[in-house]
């Protein structure tokens, strides 16, 4: 059976955040769908589903189960709250 695309979407929210944590770079793209917030991080090849970006206890799970390191996720999360209330989103 060949795959069709059945409907299509322009998405405007999608910001590519540069997170440094314990010596390694995670370059993050967090963007907004109709199904709600994404995270992905293409050089640890790790993508997501995340709740509001405000939500550190969610997104660190979500993140650390990806990248398979909570400390990690905790530390992702934690800087993408920072940053969304910097930016007043």
């Amino acid at each position: 059976m060949q795959a069709k695309v059945i409907s299509e979407l322009a998405i405007d929210a999608i910001y590519e955040l540069k997170i440094t944590w314990n010596g390694y770079e995670y370059r993050t793209i967090i963007g907004h769908n109709s199904s709600g917030y994404f995270a992905a991080i293409p050089i640890w090849n790790a993508a997501t589903v995340i709740s509001e970006p405000c939500d550190i206890y969610y997104n660190a799970h979500k993140l650390g189960e990806v990248l398979k390191n909570e400390d990690a996720g905790k530390a992702i999360a934690e800087a993408i709250k920072d940053w969304w209330e910097r930016k007043k989103l």
